[in-house]
């Protein structure tokens, strides 16, 4: 990341400092963001970066625990995705995949709904919930519990 500063030198500058500096990428766009925010979040170009998911892509579910809630998502990237709710203290409890990103995103909004319907989510979340409400352990059990057929969970 150090070619990508722009108008200071990396060389005096650590990789955890917060002071907001330019940036500029390969492809001439600028931005701004502190070094610790480049290197801790392994971020770059925010105009070059492909955010949110890609149902063109293939897909992952997750299914991700800390204590006393569970939490289901999808992502393009599992390495990524996974590192970043690890700061978080969410642990791993089943992922599976690759699946075609659009029929990932469609059992997913169908989790999604079911959840709201039925389960009493973490305030603020979509596809959180409490432990002690629907203690699964695996796709396979909340498949069941929800009466949902696809051949993907």
């Amino acid at each position: 990341i150090a070619d990508e500063a722009d108008g200071w030198d990396p060389k005096k500058v650590m990789p955890g400092n917060t002071k907001v500096r330019l940036w500029r990428c390969k492809k001439n766009h600028t931005w701004k963001t502190s070094p610790n925010s480049r290197t801790g979040n392994d971020s770059g170009c925010p105009d070059c970066a492909e955010s949110g998911f890609n149902p063109g892509k293939d897909a992952w579910f997750y299914l991700l625990k800390r204590p006393g809630e569970l939490q289901i998502g999808i992502t393009n990237n599992l390495e990524r995705r996974l590192k970043y709710h690890k700061r978080f203290k969410w642990r791993k409890v089943e992922v599976i995949g690759p699946h075609p990103g659009a029929e990932v995103q469609e059992i997913e909004k169908k989790v999604k709904k079911w959840l709201r319907k039925n389960m009493r989510l973490v305030p603020g979340t979509s596809e959180n919930w409490y432990q002690e409400d629907l203690p699964i352990k695996s796709f396979a059990e909340l498949k069941e519990t929800m009466k949902i057929e696809t051949h993907l969970l």
